[in-house]
Parts: C-alpha cells; sequence; structure tokens
C-alpha cells in the first residue's frame, strides 16, 4: 500500500467567529465547525497524496485552524478512510510526556520519538 496522508485539525489558531466563518466559505455548515471544534483534535480527511493533504490543510489554516499532516500506510493493514463527517474520539489519541504533541495513539511520538 502506497504512503498516504491525512489532515488532522488541532484546534483554533484564530477567534472562533472567524473560523466559522472561514469554514463556512468552503461549505461546511456550523453545526460541523461547531463539533470539530469542540472534540479537536479530529482527523478531517484522509487517504489522500502529500500535495493534496497540503493544499487542504492550507485551506484550513487560512480559515483560522491549526492542523498536523500526519502519514500511514505501508503497514500491510487496509487504509484507513476519514471524511469531514468522520470525527474521531478522543481515545483514538494520546499526548506525548516529554514534547506534549497530540497525535493518533503510536508506540513512538511522531514529533521527538519518544516511547508513549
Amino acid at each position: 500500500m502506497p504512503l498516504q496522508y491525512r489532515v488532522v485539525f488541532l484546534g483554533l489558531s484564530e477567534k472562533e467567529d472567524a473560523f466559522k466563518a472561514g469554514m463556512e466559505r468552503f461549505g461546511v455548515t456550523t453545526s460541523l465547525t461547531e463539533e470539530m471544534i469542540q472534540k479537536a483534535p479530529v482527523v478531517l480527511k484522509g487517504g489522500l497524496t502529500l500535495s493534496a493533504a497540503q493544499r487542504y490543510g492550507a485551506a484550513v489554516q487560512k480559515a483560522g485552524g491549526r492542523i498536523v499532516i500526519q502519514s500511514y500506510g505501508n503497514s500491510g493493514g487496509p487504509p484507513v478512510r476519514h471524511s469531514w463527517a468522520s470525527i474521531e474520539p478522543m481515545e483514538n489519541f494520546t499526548m506525548c510526556p516529554e514534547c506534549g504533541y497530540k497525535q493518533h495513539k503510536t508506540p513512538r511520538c511522531l514529533r521527538c520519538g519518544s516511547a508513549l
């Protein structure tokens, strides 16, 4: 399986009203935007090429969101597909005790490499 990428919304970099207005310009409903904010970190979209993930992430950042692009694949398992309506629960995430990075649960931190 080729390497794929997902865009994860971490929270706001702008005021909430500005973010909602920015996301509305992309056709995202206010109720879905509020749910994204409330449940962050949230996988917004997966199964992307790196360039598509970068374009998608740039649009969310322009609206006032903080994002991270994560790679996955080459694990031998089926690809994980996400959509706007796919909001993951907090139990699927962890925070690195060394650097504080929030990410999907993995054996090692994606940022600093510490064991989790």
